[in-house]
């Protein structure tokens, strides 16, 4: 009689251990493709004087202003990158511009745009830029939606990390993503 109350148990532990052990192999594959596809959405980017400073957190004004995606996801992203230049208050200090793909010399990927250098010191001395990429279906969308952010944004109250912010929560809203980057401006370096 206990042989056969053995059975039953010893059957439904296994079937247990073979269940728990299909749930973590789920919840592992479904990780690890939604921290791929995050990561892909992620990407770095910098901003930099024409000619390149030796100080790489430093732009003077006058000089033609780059802003690159940097690393390996240049030019690689199958969304559309357009990116729009902030002064430290978080006041928008060019319209949005695509970024263009192009290859350098040594054969690597480059994504980048170039704006005109500033004529007049930005508030806080700081100059950052916003890189948004989107689904090529939602570009068009992004200027408009942009100055809608900036709108329901108070003047008095605006700041550069909320000014981000809601334009990172738009960005995801389309389907896409932002980063930011930011840079001390100069008179002379």
């Amino acid at each position: 009689m206990s042989e056969r109350q053995s059975m039953p148990t010893q059957f439904s532990g296994r079937i247990f251990i073979l269940g728990f052990a299909a749930v973590i192999a789920v919840v592992a594959v479904v990780g690890f493709f939604e921290l791929r596809r995050a990561s892909d959405r992620r990407f770095a980017i910098s901003i930099h004087s024409l000619p390149e400073s030796p100080h790489p957190d430093l732009v003077a004004l006058s000089t033609p202003i780059l802003v690159r995606i940097d690393k390996r996801s240049a030019g690689r992203s199958s969304q559309t990158a357009l990116a729009m230049l902030f002064d430290g208050n978080g006041r928008p200090l060019s319209e949005l511009q695509p970024l263009t793909v192009r290859k350098l010399e040594g054969g690597k990927r480059a994504e980048d745009v170039v704006f005109p250098g500033l004529t007049t010191l930005p508030g806080q001395r700081l100059l950052a830029a916003i890189v948004l990429r989107l689904p090529a279906e939602q570009v068009a969308a992004a200027p408009s939606g942009i100055a809608a952010v900036l709108q329901s944004l108070l003047p008095g109250h605006r700041s550069l990390p909320d000014v981000f912010g809601h334009i990172l929560t738009f960005s995801r809203g389309l389907g896409g993503h932002a980063e930011m980057a930011q840079v001390e401006v100069r008179k002379k370096l």
